[in-house]
């Protein structure tokens, strides 16, 4: 930080209070200490009383102003703080935040030079006469301070914005007119208007949200609001759009009373209530009196919300006359022309003439039916019928008769030829018809197959009935009479079974007279037989016997007797010699020493 001189320091002890403005003449008036921004220690104090000169011209007397180069916090320059001045004061002006200068009895057009004083030291800055000017507002207590005028006036559609109190003395600043303008309370005064009629937010506004009142109006009405400074400018007014009042428990004509409208909807049968928040209730009513505006009508009264009333009849039973209630409520019967009934059924196209229904043409009522007697009667033509002999025009029927009153043919006539080859019909008009087909049919020869009529006669079919039976103990031939004949034969045959033999036909069968021997002698082989293949022999396990009375224990494997262990035939007798032949053990006596 640069380092400040004395008059900067002193400066730069600036708090609160009461700053004092000098002209040629000395002190002039209170300033309000607003416009000095930022906060000082709290032992400094603004001296309100006169200024003791020789306190605060003595130190300035031998320190020459420091000169200011642009950027180093020169007069009018913007600032945020005081140390952003080289005077060390960082001063409202114009609404925004600008540097000002020390001063010794004078200060540029629009600034006055005040004393700032602290403890026994003080110095003199200039200070803005301006200091709140285009800032919004909402009263002149938001612009003005103890020595100047500045007023809150009225920026037409955009609100409160501070003005600056001008003369002829005291010249607006750039771009600002000194006008007599509105201010807001209802009165006038010369104050310093923008010559744009608008006022856009300064940074130091923004970051204070100074704002200013505001409306919405139509109309329905005004509705009061504010707008606010911030970081995109002066913001939309907040006040809600006027609108007819309704019952929603709102003023939303913003004329300060509520729900003013009610919640009649013209229906004098409901009974309407407001219920605030919870809006309109429009209950239907019933049984109550009221005025349908119908003069046509009568007893008029409330039916589920609705008014409705008893028509008035105008009903002269004349159908040659429009029946209806005027304009004034009573029964007009006006005469027209058109198809009526005149109340004979034996008349037809009756017409209106002169209010008067009079007859048309007589009933024709032949209906040309041989079977009904015709007449007309109270209730227009009769057909009556009989049961006379007719004739229904139609060939394929003898024997017509009239059956309730239609001309009936009670027995068809016969066209049946007894030919399968023809389709027999009858037509109406003509006569029997025999039409020749392509039916299936029986020629009368067994021997043939699929027989088909042609040209109204049975034709041999090209198929031949099949007479094999597959027996070959048979012969096989078809009589023409009987069909398929199959005669017995006398002879050998095959039985197709190899377990048989000496296979013989009898009486149209093929059998076998033996059967066929099938044991090979093996005891280690189950005999058996096949259909197909004859003889079968399966290896069998287990004991056996291979004949030879000199092994024991013989046994089965893979279809053989396999010897077992040689037969013991050691009898213990050392006087004997033991063998085995094929007769078995064999015991033969010797002749030596022993040992008994």
């Amino acid at each position: 930080m640069r380092e400040l001189k004395w008059p900067a320091m002193m400066a730069a002890l600036v708090w609160s209070g009461l700053v004092v403005g000098c002209t040629e003449a000395g002190v002039t008036g209170a300033v309000d200490s607003s416009v000095l921004v930022d906060s000082l220690p709290n032992e400094i104090s603004v001296d309100s009383s006169e200024p003791d000169t020789a306190i605060i011209d003595s130190p300035q007397q031998d320190i020459e102003p420091e000169e200011c180069l642009p950027g180093e916090g020169c007069f009018l320059e913007a600032c945020k703080e005081n140390d952003d001045c080289l005077s060390g004061i960082c001063a409202q002006h114009l609404g925004g935040k600008v540097c000002t200068e020390s001063c010794d009895e004078s200060c540029p057009d629009g600034w006055r030079c005040v004393l700032v004083s602290g403890g026994s030291d003080g110095s003199y800055v200039c200070v803005s006469n301006f200091s709140h000017l285009c800032q919004p507002c909402f009263t002149g207590a938001d612009c003005s301070n103890e020595s100047s005028q500045n007023a809150c006036i009225l920026y037409e559609g955009e609100g409160g914005f501070c003005g600056g109190s001008c003369d002829a003395q005291t010249p607006c600043p750039t771009g600002y007119s000194c006008q007599q303008a509105n201010v807001v309370g209802g009165e006038t005064s010369f104050q310093c208007v923008s010559d744009t009629l608008t006022c856009p937010c300064t940074e130091l506004s923004s970051e204070l949200s100074k704002g200013t009142f505001c409306e919405q109006s139509n109309e329905s009405g005004v509705c009061k609001g504010m707008r606010a400074c911030g970081a995109e400018g002066l913001s939309d007014c907040d006040a809600s759009v006027p609108a007819e009042d309704v019952c929603n428990g709102q003023d939303d004509d913003c004329d300060g009373t509520i729900d003013e409208i009610g919640c009649d909807d013209d229906n004098p049968c409901t009974e309407d209530i407001c219920n605030g928040t919870d809006g309109c209730t429009n209950t239907p009513l019933d049984g109550t009196e009221c005025l349908d505006g119908d003069v046509c009508t009568f007893g008029d009264h409330c039916e589920a919300g609705v008014c409705v009333g008893n028509p008035t009849l105008c009903d002269d039973d004349n159908p040659c006359t429009v029946d209806a209630c005027d304009d004034s409520g009573a029964c007009a019967f006006t005469p027209i022309d058109v198809v009526c009934d005149d109340g004979d059924p034996c008349t037809l196209a009756d017409l209106c003439k002169e209010g008067v229904c009079t007859p048309g043409i007589s009933l024709e009522c032949d209906d040309g039916n041989p079977c009904t007697d015709d007449s007309c009667g109270d209730l227009g033509c009769i057909h009556t019928a009989t049961e006379a002999a007719c004739d229904d025009s139609n060939f394929c029927t003898v024997i017509d008769t009239c059956v309730d009153g239609v001309c009936v043919g009670t027995e068809p006539l016969d066209c049946n030829d007894d030919n399968p080859c023809t389709d027999d019909a009858c037509h109406p008009q003509a006569e029997c018809l025999h039409t020749s087909n392509a039916q299936p049919c029986d020629d009368g020869n067994a021997c043939t197959l699929a027989d088909i009529c042609q040209a109204s006669s049975c034709s041999p079919g090209e198929g031949v009935l099949q007479c094999v039976d597959g027996n070959q103990c048979t012969k096989d031939s078809c009589d023409p009479v009987i069909g398929c004949v199959f005669t017995a034969l006398f002879g050998p045959c095959n039985d197709k079974n190899g377990c048989t033999v000496d296979d013989t036909c009898l009486e149209g069968a093929c059998t076998g007279l033996g059967s066929l021997e099938c044991d090979d002698g093996n005891p280690c082989t189950l005999d058996g037989c096949k259909l197909i293949g004859g003889c079968s022999y399966s290896q069998v396990e287990g004991p056996c016997s291979d004949d030879n009375p000199c092994t024991v224990g013989d046994s089965c494997a893979g279809g053989i007797c396999q010897p077992g262990n040689e037969l013991n035939c050691d009898d213990g007798n050392p006087c004997t010699a033991d063998s085995c032949d094929l007769g078995g053990c064999v015991f033969s006596h010797l002749a030596g020493p022993c040992d008994d």
